[in-house]
């Protein structure tokens, strides 16, 4: 792995950056995003993204330079594609042709990049294969990112979707815990606006689902019902009590439901593939109700990633609230 590197989730509700030395993560900073800063299709004010990440950089107290940049799904196309044994070179050549339907006309438009995930043999031919997850991402989004970095004094070193970043959890797990038989993993983060599930088979992502309602949906029952504006600060016993009223328990129950069907998809698409823990991280798994809820529905053991990747991580706030910069900067290698 890199020495050092920062991963970074610029997010519409809460921003994150994380500092990684040697493969341990040794330091988060977080900042709410001002609102103004996304637009609908993203970043439009690129004054407010740099002070926040300079504020962000400097409560870390690092000299790190060098930034590993999560992109929002919505802004890549992912695609898990099979093509036939070819050097590193053709495979760049021929990574366009895999995104014509989506891209069309405009794939000079775009950088392409991919992670391989096994090689295999035609039955037929017995020619060698190979099984990639393929990515594209406008060049303008990253041209854009690299130069509102340049100006904070930071370098663009590398830049995934949180899906493939993600495949780097599944790794370093194997690595924490070998004696720990694991295949499938599926990760659930349960963010203010948005809830993400992602499963994944031998390190390789195998689908996922963007889930509503989220957090925000949550808070907003706190503010409108109970009065509890910042439920961080408010009396914990209060909360506790708010968090058990019916409006809550229906948002944790559609939540659930929603995990369920997803898993459900991955296991009848893979039958004897055992999925036997759910991994959490985000706000929402402080919230004892919604876990409660959630183990109840699915079946499955619940553990978060703070205790599962203790020996990975000095700072466990860095998974609980910014699991995809932790993946992002443990997605370096050298």
């Amino acid at each position: 792995m890199k020495n050092k590197i920062l991963g970074l989730h610029l997010e519409r509700y809460m921003s994150k950056m994380i500092c990684c030395e040697k493969g341990v993560v040794t330091g988060i900073s977080w900042e709410f995003t001002p609102p103004e800063m996304f637009g609908e299709k993203g970043i439009q004010r690129w004054d407010l993204a740099a002070d926040l990440v300079r504020r962000m950089k400097k409560k870390l107290r690092t000299s790190c330079r060098d930034v590993a940049l999560v992109i929002p799904e919505n802004d890549a196309y992912v695609r898990r594609v099979v093509m036939p044994a070819m050097t590193k070179e053709q495979l760049y050549f021929n990574l366009p042709f895999e995104f014509h339907d989506f891209i069309a006309d405009r794939q000079q438009d775009y950088v392409y990049d991919y992670a391989l995930q096994q090689m295999l043999e035609d039955e037929g031919t017995h020619r060698s294969k190979m099984e990639l997850m393929a990515a594209a991402v406008s060049r303008r989004w990253l041209d854009q990112h690299s130069a509102m970095l340049k100006k904070c004094g930071l370098r663009l070193y590398s830049a995934a979707p949180e899906s493939i970043a993600f495949q780097n959890m599944v790794r370093v797990f194997q690595a924490l815990h070998p004696d720990e038989d694991i295949h499938n993993m599926a990760f659930l983060n349960l963010g203010y606006s948005e809830v993400q599930l992602r499963v994944y088979s031998d390190a390789a992502y195998e689908t996922g689902k963007q889930i509503h309602p989220a957090m925000e949906q949550l808070f907003q029952i706190l503010r409108d019902q109970c009065g509890i504006q910042d439920w961080s600060t408010h009396d914990r016993a209060q909360v506790e009590q708010a968090l058990e009223q019916p409006a809550c328990r229906e948002i944790y129950q559609q939540i659930a439901l929603e995990i369920m069907r997803v898993l459900n998809f991955f296991q009848y698409n893979h039958p004897g593939q055992q999925l036997n823990v759910l991994y959490c991280s985000g706000g929402g798994a402080t919230i004892q109700p919604l876990m409660r809820a959630i183990r109840d529905t699915v079946g499955l053991e619940i553990r978060l990633l703070q205790d599962v990747y203790a020996k990975a991580c000095r700072e466990p706030a860095a998974l609980l609230y910014g699991a995809g910069a932790v993946a992002m900067a443990w997605n370096q290698e050298k």
